[in-house]
Parts: C-alpha cells; sequence; structure tokens
C-alpha cells in the first residue's frame, strides 16, 4: 500500500505538471483525474492508517496473552478470535 500511495502522490506532480505546461486539450478531463487521483491517496492514507492501528492492536493482545501465561494468572479468552475459554495456568 505504501507503494501505490508513493506511485498516486508522484502522478499529482505529473498532472500538475501537465497542467502548468499546458500539455493538455481539455481541464475538465484533468481535473476529473486529478480529483480521482486525490480520492485514491486518501483511500490508502486511511488504509495504511487502519493497517497500523490493527498491527498495533494485535501486537497489544499478544503481548497480554504472553504477560498472562507468564505470570501464570487466570486466562479467559472469551470473544478473542471468537473463542470463547477459561483456562487456569
Amino acid at each position: 500500500m505504501q507503494i501505490s500511495l508513493k506511485e498516486h502522490q508522484e502522478t499529482s506532480i505529473g498532472l500538475v505538471l501537465i497542467e502548468k505546461g499546458n500539455f493538455v486539450t481539455s481541464i475538465s478531463e484533468l481535473k476529473s483525474l486529478t480529483a480521482e487521483n486525490n480520492e485514491l491517496i486518501s483511500i490508502f492514507v486511511i488504509s495504511i492508517n487502519t493497517a497500523k492501528h490493527n498491527e498495533e492492536k494485535l501486537s497489544d493482545s499478544i503481548l497480554f496473552l504472553v504477560n498472562a501465561i507468564l505470570s501464570e494468572k487466570c486466562i479467559n479468552l472469551t470473544g478473542f478470535a471468537g473463542v470463547s475459554v477459561s483456562h487456569q495456568l
């Protein structure tokens, strides 16, 4: 996703150069392409942020489980990954 984001950011620069250099015959088409590219950039930014957030949540859950196992406490996995298990270590 990072590579796609970078490519769309570079496309934005190219579209600006096309506009400034008057290399386009249809301003409305250029504006449409620019708008679509900006929407794709927004989608990739949101997707990347969501993926990072989900990765952090998963890391926190794994850390919690490891700590619970190491401290030999009772773990209740209700709702974790769709299972419902209680176990005293």
